[in-house]
């Protein structure tokens, strides 16, 4: 299962994991609970290797969701070393991916990170 956090617990989890993968997400969103599926096989294979996955309910984290702009669910945004990470889209850069999102990309993404930084 997927744990859930908060604002304030969001700053020590980025402090003592290599990556972090935050999922902001909503009990009454279908596809929420398709990501949830996905992020928990993910969870499985990286949880020894310094990868935590983490939800964030924006509906009891509302202040949160508008102060960063998260304007549909699921939307994902992946850390690494505490950085948000920045991914090309079109020319340009974006700071989060929203709708559900492929296993084998996510994986991908832990990977290289794990791996080249």
């Amino acid at each position: 299962m997927i744990e859930e956090i908060n604002e304030s617990e969001l700053k020590d989890l980025l402090e003592k994991n290599k990556i972090v993968i935050v999922d902001y997400s909503a009990v009454w969103c279908g596809p929420c609970r398709i990501q949830h599926m996905i992020l928990e096989k993910l969870q499985d294979k990286y949880k020894d290797k310094g990868v935590k996955i983490v939800s964030i309910d924006i509906d009891k984290n509302r202040s949160h969701a508008e102060k960063i702009n998260i304007v549909a669910v699921p939307t994902l945004q992946i850390y690494h070393k505490g950085e948000l990470l920045k991914f090309p889209d079109n020319g340009e850069e974006v700071d989060r991916f929203i709708g559900v999102q492929r296993e084998e990309n996510l994986a991908n993404i832990c990977e290289y990170f794990l791996k080249n930084k």
